[in-house]
């Protein structure tokens, strides 16, 4: 068993936990310390604030006192000594100290009693000794104080007699704070790291069982303190703002935020799109869109629009944060696109997206006369929920994939001979949207599933995970880094026709010699 006191406020550790009787007996507490700043970090620490009873009631006489001590006893261990000042008769905790060799000595000091709790912990953990920390008792088996005339704490009665046997769970003793201090570099170097992974090699490398939730917890709180806080990143989002907008001169980036009549202020929604990309997009990429939105582990959703470059490429152009998915939002993220890519009305220009009638709503107001296309896969997926089948399936991809009304038409009678419920469903969707047979002649695109978003959400998945500037910072990496390559790549090609239409030209000529 282990029982620590300071001064005329102590706190015990009782190791034995079948032997601890929680008979409870608080009393009022003195406390004689001569700093104030000492004794407002006890009082602040629950872990110290407390003493407690011991079953066993084992006889004080068995602790030795400060005064029994003596420096010429061979019985520490020889590490505790280094760094030791000579002129100074006790020994000094050395928080560089392998881990397992911690272990509390009779007049060893520590820099506070913070310092001296951690260490109690590590000597709990690798011995096994599942540690609590009850209430009063006079039964002090550890008894530490702030030394008179320095700034140092110092263990003044030890009893350290062990009789219990091992122990793997050691229940409130490994929190997930301990948990985030001893894998902190490993969360660091992979933040990938997953849950499971996290709790076996707590298991293996200390000996002790922890829970799924305290290695997420403890996740969290590293990747928190590497990245900062999410108030702190949405404090310093105007700095972000700043700092883009003098470094990429042209670019765009506005925040909207709320104020509430109590004078707070909200954050409400962010967007940008860089100087570079936008000129891009108009210079060298396709006039097709994608349009989509995805979530965001803290807090609301991304919108982004991802461009087709001329090898069918993604080529990411704009994104933005907002609350919520909703029409508003999308109308101020297309009016700022708009402006950007200089598409006044959209005319020429293809849109393409999922079924969200935020989106498609937005859409009609922002480009009245773009084509817009919805996902066909997203009309396949509410389609087939209703109506199943290999026979289904062919006849709504034998509609989709129509190049002509007249191919289309015979593909929806031939449904509609099978099931006029089926048929209904799909003329309510507007197939002038998801089918072939429908889209305008001379936009340089036959798509008609939103892959190019859904590629960019997956490529930007761990980032969307982080806080709101960490993820920004990441998305801003990612697309500068792919546009170098991109165009290191094309500055390579000797064909002024990309490497996928050549390759598409040549499957066009092999499959034309058949043609009468």
């Amino acid at each position: 068993m282990f029982i620590v006191g300071i001064e005329a406020l102590t706190f015990v550790a009782v190791i034995d936990i079948e032997d601890f009787i929680a008979t409870i007996a608080v009393g009022l507490l003195k406390m004689d310390l001569e700093d104030d700043n000492i004794v407002n970090q006890i009082t602040n620490d629950p872990f110290l604030y407390i003493l407690c009873y011991e079953k066993n009631n084992e006889k004080e006489d068995d602790a030795i006192s400060i005064e029994d001590w003596s420096a010429t006893e061979q019985d520490y261990e020889s590490k505790v000594y280094e760094g030791y000042d000579g002129e100074d008769l006790y020994p000094c905790y050395d928080p560089t100290m392998d881990w397992k060799l911690t272990k509390p000595i009779l007049g060893m000091k520590f820099e506070s009693p913070g310092q001296l709790k951690d260490s109690l912990i590590d000597y709990g953990v690798s011995n096994g000794y599942p540690l609590v920390f009850p209430i009063n008792n006079h039964n002090k088996l550890l008894w530490a104080s702030k030394v008179t005339g320095e700034d140092s704490f110092q263990i003044k009665s030890l009893n350290d007699n062990h009789t219990c046997s091992r122990k793997f769970c050691l229940g409130s003793l490994v929190t997930y704070t301990w948990i985030a201090k001893r894998l902190f570099k490993q969360i660091i170097q992979n933040p990938e790291v997953s849950l499971r992974g996290m709790q076996e090699e707590i298991k293996q490398k200390y000996a002790c069982k922890v829970s799924i939730g305290q290695c997420g917890r403890a996740k969290e709180k590293v990747l928190d303190e590497f990245e900062g806080g999410l108030k702190e990143h949405y404090a310093r989002l105007s700095d972000y703002q700043a700092e883009i907008l003098e470094t990429n001169p042209g670019s765009s980036v506005k925040m909207v935020v709320n104020t509430m009549d109590n004078g707070d202020v909200y954050f409400s929604s962010y967007y940008i799109c860089f100087k570079g990309i936008k000129d891009g997009w108009i210079n060298g990429c396709r006039k097709v869109i994608c349009l989509d939105g995805c979530f965001l582990k803290n807090s609301g959703q991304l919108l982004s629009a991802v461009g087709r470059d001329a090898n069918n490429h993604i080529f990411p152009l704009a994104w933005a944060v907002v609350s919520v998915e909703n029409k508003e939002n999308w109308k101020w993220f297309l009016d700022l696109l708009r402006d950007d890519i200089e598409m006044e009305g959209g005319l020429g220009l293809t849109l393409m997206s999922d079924q969200h009638k935020g989106i498609i709503e937005a859409v009609k107001d922002v480009f009245p006369h773009a084509e817009h296309r919805q996902c066909t896969r997203h009309i396949y997926a509410n389609f087939k929920k209703k109506f199943r089948g290999v026979q289904f399936m062919n006849l709504f991809w034998g509609a989709a994939n129509s190049t002509t009304k007249q191919q289309f038409n015979e593909k929806m009678e031939e449904l509609k001979a099978i099931n006029k419920n089926a048929y209904t469903h799909l003329m309510e969707r507007d197939p002038v949207s998801w089918s072939r047979a429908f889209f305008e002649v001379g936009r340089a695109c036959d798509a008609f599933e939103n892959g190019m978003s859904e590629s960019f959400n997956s490529r930007i998945r761990v980032a969307r995970r982080k806080p709101i500037i960490t993820m920004l910072e990441e998305i801003r990496t990612f697309v500068m880094h792919r546009n170098f390559l991109m165009v290191k790549k094309a500055e390579s090609e000797e064909h002024d026709v990309c490497p996928r239409i050549r390759k598409k030209l040549e499957d066009n000529k092999k499959k034309q010699r058949h043609w009468k």
